[in-house]
């Protein structure tokens, strides 16, 4: 069983959504003395600092805490706006956790991150639960997605609308529905309607028959691909007026013509679809199809842009480092740096970020806040 010591007054903390298969003891006391009492009995696991105590108190603790041997991971939680001194030294610090209502849930999770890379001296480590299905974040709205695609993988026949900013990953998060819900052994077929002209879109999706038009050979379209699986096309609010009577009538009967065939194709499969537009407002202004929007949006994911989000930003930003095969770690400066950006680009972004930083920095194994570098 894990043990966690939280330094702060208790009153404060108002608890909440501990999983049931959660197996941990937490404890908390506002006074410094109860804790070193009791971890000369107790071997505790983590030390949680409030920071909300004041920057007087906290570094009273501090100082204390430095002359006792033995001390379990300690780990300073702090609000979206703390911003510590260099007196705290480098100590892990857990941001955001107490923004609305502070659950112990939150806590925990983060204080396991934070504990074992604290211990491992770089930002490596992944408890199975930082990630799903390649979705990395700890944060609320990151779990809350988690908890939203768990649930409507469970409803196959339903299409599923994801929304999001450029950079978000909605193209994860929809190959996450996919891997949550369906075997591998069904297809899924990936389009982005912005990357084609109508024309092509429309050969590209239905397919193509021999002399439909000079040089044409027969080629099947990716509608006949998904039988069975999954369609997700990317930007569906780019489709042309044509391509979105089309589409719906695929949706809706089961089967399309392919471009110069006598005869229709069927095609049964579940509708993934994405867009950073508006698209109600869309069809207010007549630009999309009102029974095409009620077809496509029986369910519908909202993925959060990167700056409601931040305290998942030292986990993709080591993410990250790792995909590049470095091994290199953001010292707490850095990761401060990262945190205050806005991300009008999002993941993606902070992506690009993370690669300049990798360059800019000399060192074999961390990167400064000077190594970070927007433009």
């Amino acid at each position: 069983m894990e043990r966690f010591f939280y330094l702060g007054d208790p009153s404060r903390f108002l608890s909440g959504d501990l999983d049931r298969k959660e197996r941990v003891s937490f404890i908390s006391d506002f006074s410094l003395n109860s804790f070193l009492d009791k971890k000369e009995k107790i071997p505790f696991d983590y030390l949680i600092l409030d920071t909300r105590a004041g920057e007087k108190i906290l570094l009273g603790w501090l100082r204390e805490l430095e002359s006792h041997p033995s001390l379990p991971a300690v780990i300073l939680a702090a609000d979206g706006e703390y911003t510590d001194s260099e007196e705290i030294g480098d100590h892990p610090l857990l941001a955001g956790v107490y923004r609305g209502v502070p659950l112990m849930a939150d806590l925990i999770l983060g204080c396991r991150r934070l504990g074992d890379e604290k211990k491992r001296g770089n930002l490596g480590f992944y408890s199975s639960k930082t990630s799903y299905l390649g979705i990395i974040g700890i944060s609320r709205p990151i779990r809350e997605l988690w908890e939203k695609i768990d649930r409507f993988s469970q409803f196959r026949e339903y299409s599923v609308l994801i929304l999001g900013e450029n950079g978000t990953g909605k193209d994860l998060v929809a190959r996450a529905l996919y891997r949550r819900g369906h075997e591998e052994s069904e297809p899924y077929v990936i389009y982005q309607a912005s990357a084609s002209g109508e024309a092509l879109m429309a050969s590209d999706l239905f397919g193509v028959r021999k002399g439909a038009y000079t040089g044409s050979e027969n080629r099947e379209g990716l509608l006949s691909r998904a039988n069975g699986g999954i369609f997700f096309l990317d930007e569906v609010g780019t489709l042309s007026p044509t391509n979105q009577t089309a589409l719906l009538r695929v949706l809706e009967d089961g089967e399309f013509r392919p471009l110069g065939a006598a005869s229709l194709v069927p095609s049964r499969f579940r509708f993934f679809s994405a867009t950073n537009e508006d698209i109600a407002l869309a069809v207010d202004e007549g630009r999309f199809r009102q029974d095409l929007y009620f077809r496509i949006n029986t369910l519908v994911l909202r993925v959060p842009p990167l700056r409601e989000r931040k305290e998942d930003i030292p986990l993709l930003a080591d993410h990250f480092v790792r995909e590049e095969g470095w091994h290199k770690s953001f010292t707490p400066s850095a990761l401060k740096k990262l945190q205050r950006h806005d991300w009008p680009g999002n993941v993606r972004e902070l992506l690009n970020v993370v690669r300049r930083s990798l360059v800019e920095s000399d060192s074999p194994s961390t990167i400064e806040a000077c190594h970070i570098i927007w433009e």
